[in-house]
């Protein structure tokens, strides 16, 4: 066999094999970029409503799907952790934790963002966000009544009764005369 024969033979046994390889690897990049980008895009979506499912998911995967060895993963990853320790701290004030919480946040969107090669700005996260009001007044008024329930079942709170519709005196007598 000439050699031109068993470059051609090698080809035609190893090709498929790597191009299957190939493709395994290219998928996996991909579904590894997907799987960054529906975490950045939820926390987004949800940036002004921290309180929502989709939210705290995707917060929750971010040590999952940021995991690796580039140096942009590893900001990401740190910038989490920052922002985690945050969530979790009870030894600080809450008016304290949360003028820095918003920090840290747009610190991790910010550090997605750029790994994900999205051309956006700390000021650009921020500003984009939209909210309507009645979303804001129902989380608000919920609230409100989970804390009143509590403290009323807590004992901490009391609830007033008011006895309305009471019959008056005669109508009591003359009820009592004609039942007789």
């Amino acid at each position: 066999m000439k050699t031109m024969e068993i470059i051609t033979l090698l080809a035609i046994l190893v090709g498929p094999v790597a191009a299957i390889f190939v493709s395994k690897y290219i998928d996996h990049k991909k579904q590894k970029r997907n799987g960054k980008e529906w975490i950045f895009k939820t926390l987004m979506r949800t940036r002004a409503t921290s309180l929502s499912p989709s939210h705290v998911e995707a917060l929750n995967m971010i040590d999952v799907e940021f995991y690796g060895d580039s140096k942009m993963d590893k900001e990401v990853v740190a910038a989490w952790k920052l922002y985690l320790d945050n969530l979790g701290d009870t030894r600080t004030s809450e008016e304290i934790k949360y003028s820095k919480r918003e920090d840290l946040f747009l610190d991790l969107l910010y550090k997605m963002a750029n790994s994900l090669n999205y051309d956006f700005d700390k000021q650009h996260i921020k500003n984009t966000s939209y909210i309507p009001q009645g979303y804001i007044n129902v989380e608000r008024e919920q609230t409100l009544v989970r804390q009143g329930v509590l403290g009323i079942l807590n004992g901490d709170l009391k609830l007033p009764v008011y006895i309305t519709n009471v019959p008056q005196q005669q109508e009591i007598e003359t009820s009592s005369v004609t039942s007789q």
